[in-house]
């Protein structure tokens, strides 16, 4: 009896730059089954869900066994889905695994530091990918959050040259290695292909001010073409998805009865302004509770300096 085929649904960030998602780890995720020809749903998550720690990492649901992570989602859906890596040997498996790990040691920090450390990059154009479609307070909370944990994250690393130094070294290696040919190993794709799309593609479509990694990405021009064949070809925009139900019988008796409709427009206007008033009135409290919480702590700081 032939297996029944795997129901996938991946949840991922909102589509930019002609790209179906901004952030690196989803794009990944997104890329591979896309590449592997997966028959799967794609599910936009609202800017809200980026407030909680592990924001940037991806969700897929796999015929109800739910998986967290890029890698993980790739490695659940070689498994269990599509392997594109069967017919890697051994050794070409390895090279998947180093050139990875490479990109993830030497392409990321650089990209988070111009994307999120950059203060024109930061207000131009990253912190409005949080804000743009976020509601009070979030608009406030949630980018202050997610900068300090990328700053969080950068700690540990060198100077910013180092950075752009170790990012110009891993284009360079990717670049002598890929050649002229259409894929990483030949004319079929694999996950290594998956991983390379989802931090290239970011870094050469961001319209950043401050865009050093672009520059230095666009002296290997078999990379940006790698790139943008891979977004021309595999990467289509994700589905709107189809009107809910109730909204189309409401639609439908709106047009039967405009007295009605008039009536139900009314209450709906009354809904928006209650959790207008309510959001507004909630990120008055934040607010305050916050200055008040940071002043206790100068002021009980401070008597603590005269007390010494």
């Amino acid at each position: 009896m032939q297996d029944m085929p795997k129901k996938v649904t991946l949840y991922s960030l909102p589509p930019t730059w002609g790209l179906p998602t901004f952030h690196p780890n989803f794009l990944k995720a997104y890329a591979y089954c896309k590449l592997a020809a997966i028959d799967f749903q794609n599910v936009q998550t609202s800017p809200s869900s980026m407030a909680d720690p592990n924001f940037e990492t991806p969700v897929a649901d796999v015929s109800g066994k739910i998986v967290n992570g890029a890698d993980e989602i790739v490695e659940t859906l070689r498994n269990d889905v599509t392997d594109i890596d069967q017919p890697l040997q051994e050794k070409q498996r390895a090279q998947v695994f180093a050139f990875s790990s490479m990109i993830e040691d030497c392409l990321l920090p650089a990209m988070l530091h111009e994307w999120y450390m950059s203060d024109d990059n930061w207000f131009n154009v990253t912190r409005p990918l949080y804000t743009e479609s976020a509601t009070f307070p979030a608009t406030v909370i949630l980018p202050w959050q997610v900068k300090g944990r990328m700053k969080n994250k950068l700690s540990v690393h060198e100077d910013v040259e180092a950075l752009y130094k170790r990012a110009d070294a891993c284009y360079s290696a990717l670049s002598s290695f890929l050649g002229d040919q259409m894929f990483f190993f030949g004319s079929t794709p694999t996950s290594l292909d998956a991983v390379v799309f989802g931090h290239l593609a970011p870094q050469l479509y961001a319209p950043m001010v401050e865009a050093r990694l672009k520059k230095q990405l666009r002296k290997y021009q078999n990379l940006c073409g790698f790139v943008d064949r891979i977004r021309k070809g595999y990467m289509s925009m994700p589905r709107i998805p189809p009107p809910d139900p109730a909204e189309l019988e409401a639609a439908d008796a709106a047009n039967a009865n405009p007295k009605s409709a008039k009536s139900q427009l009314s209450t709906q206007e009354k809904a928006v302004r209650r959790r207008t008033r309510d959001f507004i009135a909630l990120g008055v409290v934040v607010t305050v509770a916050f200055l008040l919480f940071t002043n206790v702590i100068d002021v009980e700081t401070a008597d603590e300096i005269q007390g010494e």
